[in-house]
C-alpha cells in the first residue's frame, strides 16, 4: 500500500512525539554531544547535534521533536550566543565549525579557536586578543579592524582574508598562509610577515 508523502510525514511526527526518554537513577542522560547539567541542554554551538532539552527527575518523559542546530541558528539555552557582539571570551571553541558565522564586534579575548573553521566568517571589529587561532581556517574571512594583539595565528589559513586595519602587534604568524590576504593599514611588522607563507 502506498502512502502519500504528507501522510508519511504526519505519521512520523505523531510517532516521534511518543518517543520516550528513559533516565537512569543516577541522572545520566541519553543523547549525543556534551551535556550541560546546569541547563539540561546539549551544549555545542556549532556541531550538528540537536539542542535537546533533557528532562530532569525520575520516570519517563515525552519530548517534542527538536530542530537541528547550525552555526547560524540560535544555540540552545546554556550554549554561548553566536552572533554580532557575542561574548565568547575565554571559551573553548577548538575545532568548531563557525563557517560563515557573523561575529561582528564579538569578544573572543583569550578564546581557544585552534583548528576551528572560520571560513567566510565576519570578524570585523572583533576582539581576538590573546586568542588561539593556530591551524584555524580563516579563508576569505573578514577581519577588518579586528584586534589580534598577541593572537596565535601559527599555521592558520588566511588566504584571501581581509585584514585591513587589523591590530597584529605581537601576533604569531609563523607558517600562516597569507596568499591574497589584504593587509593594507594592518599593524604588522616585516619580521612577522617573513615568518608567514605568502
Amino acid at each position: 500500500m502506498r502512502i502519500a508523502e504528507s501522510q508519511l510525514r504526519r505519521i512520523i511526527k505523531e510517532e516521534t512525539r511518543r518517543i520516550i526518554i528513559n533516565e537512569s537513577k543516577d541522572g545520566s542522560k541519553y543523547g549525543s554531544g556534551p551535556f550541560d547539567p546546569a541547563t539540561g541542554y546539549v551544549d555545542d554551538p556549532s556541531s550538528k547535534d540537536f539542542g535537546w532539552p533533557m528532562h530532569r527527575g525520575s520516570g519517563e518523559k515525552e519530548f517534542e521533536m527538536p530542530q537541528p542546530k547550525t552555526a547560524r541558528q540560535a544555540p540552545a539555552a546554556g550554549s554561548p550566543k553566536i552572533g554580532p557582539f557575542a561574548d565568547l571570551s575565554g571559551r573553548n571553541l577548538r575545532g568548531h565549525n563557525l563557517s560563515g558565522a557573523n561575529l561582528y564586534g564579538a569578544d573572543l579575548d583569550g578564546t581557544d579557536l585552534q583548528d576551528a573553521n572560520l571560513q567566510d566568517a565576519n570578524l570585523r571589529d572583533a576582539n581576538l586578543r590573546d586568542a588561539n587561532l593556530s591551524g584555524a581556517n580563516l579563508f576569505d574571512a573578514n577581519l577588518r579592524d579586528a584586534n589580534l594583539l598577541r593572537a596565535n595565528l601559527s599555521g592558520a589559513d588566511l588566504a584571501g582574508a581581509i585584514l585591513t586595519g587589523a591590530k597584529l602587534k605581537g601576533a604569531d604568524l609563523t607558517d600562516a598562509y597569507l596568499a591574497g590576504a589584504d593587509l593594507r593599514g594592518a599593524n604588522v611588522s616585516e619580521e612577522q610577515l617573513n615568518a608567514a607563507i605568502r
